[in-house]
């Protein structure tokens, strides 16, 4: 008869001790006391089967959540902080720890949920992804922010396929997405001065979100389970397709610079013609060995989408190439893609039973067996 007075009593005691952090501490330190308290209600929660402890364990994980990104994180971007040794770096990772603490509660002991808290899990493993990514510009900058980013959406869906977490399918997408954003808004612009194709770090950080890409896909394909969120269906296509965005973004900035910095000896108009005709055969040349390796690999996905890549610089050759080039680089452009195109339909003359096999078909395989029967 005296459990609302004991719920009454631990709830002022709650309020008193939340209150009492932000006037005996400072600093970082406030968001990391109220974490490490939210997770402490969130234990004591399933130990005492009392759902009224994670609400308050949920609102103070809220309340750190925005003490750390409304008045750390500024206070940390405006500072002069030493990489991974700063005071902050210790703030992140215990905020960090709290969340998942909670979030592994919360799964845990999954069967004492209500059916009010059914998105508790997600919603703390969706904070802990944000930190993580926040944290990141926090503690370096340049290009090696989207590298952090790659190794965090890559840890991600690892963990996703580790432990049968759709989840973090979703966050890992949502931080590709977020390195994606960085690679070409930021990190495209680099200093010509003195630029060095290939070797220098806007490569390197496109290079290591691409390979993560491709990891990714890797992974999930050899993941049989059936993720009711983000099934691989539209993941790896997805992912496919943003690996090979950012490549050819990248080879085609590299191009760029290289001209625009003196590397490739031509000026005036001719520079211009230069990087024209050099994005036509880099485009060309790429679909092309795209269309190769889906041919060799039986990917009927990779097969038509290197297709559709291919029609991109044929079109630009006649719409854009043959009325604004000189006629040398005209001439030049017409040999180049016109000898791909000899190749490849040398090789569907050659092999043209197998090729339309491996244009339409998923597996040529599968189909002359189904045919058979």
């Amino acid at each position: 008869e005296n459990v609302y007075l004991s719920l009454t009593a631990l709830g002022i005691a709650i309020v008193f001790f939340t209150v009492a952090i932000p006037v005996q501490l400072g600093g970082p330190w406030i968001s990391v006391a109220w974490a490490v308290e939210g997770a402490v209600l969130f234990w004591l929660s399933f130990r005492l089967r009392r759902p009224q402890l994670r609400v308050a364990g949920s609102i103070v994980l809220a309340l750190s959540a925005v003490w750390l990104l409304a008045i750390d994180t500024p206070e940390a971007l405006q500072a002069d902080l030493v990489p991974f040794y700063n005071p902050y770096l210790t703030s992140y990772v215990l905020v960090i720890a709290g969340f998942l603490v909670a979030a592994h509660r919360v799964r845990r002991h999954r069967q004492q949920l209500t059916e009010y808290e059914s998105e508790l899990f997600p919603a703390l493993l969706a904070a802990a992804t944000l930190f993580v990514t926040v944290a990141v510009p926090v503690q370096v900058d340049g290009p090696w922010i989207a590298f952090s980013w790659a190794v965090e959406a890559l840890a991600l869906v690892w963990m996703s396929v580790r432990f049968g977490i759709g989840e973090l399918r979703i966050a890992g997408a949502a931080v590709f997405a977020a390195a994606a954003v960085r690679l070409l808004g930021f990190d495209t612009q680099v200093d010509l001065t003195d630029f060095r194709a290939i070797l220098n770090l806007r490569m390197m950080a496109f290079a290591s979100v691409v390979a993560a890409l491709y990891l990714a896909v890797v992974l999930v394909t050899l993941d049989r389970r059936d993720h009711t969120t983000l099934p691989a269906q539209y993941f790896v296509p997805a992912l496919a397709i943003g690996a090979n965005f950012l490549t050819l973004w990248v080879l085609s900035a590299e191009w760029i610079a290289m001209v625009d910095s003196g590397i490739v000896d031509v000026t005036g108009d001719a520079a211009f013609y230069t990087k024209s005709l050099g994005l036509s055969l880099i485009w060309a040349v790429y679909a092309s060995v795209g269309l190769a390796a889906g041919i060799v690999g039986r990917w009927r996905f990779v097969r038509l989408g290197s297709l559709g890549l291919l029609a991109v610089p044929i079109l630009k050759l006649f719409l854009f190439d043959s009325l604004a080039l000189e006629q040398g680089f005209r001439v030049a452009a017409f040999l180049s893609v016109g000898l791909m195109l000899l190749i490849l339909g040398f090789l569907y003359q050659r092999y043209s039973d197998a090729v339309r096999g491996f244009l339409f078909e998923e597996d040529a395989t599968a189909g002359q067996g189904e045919a058979n029967g």
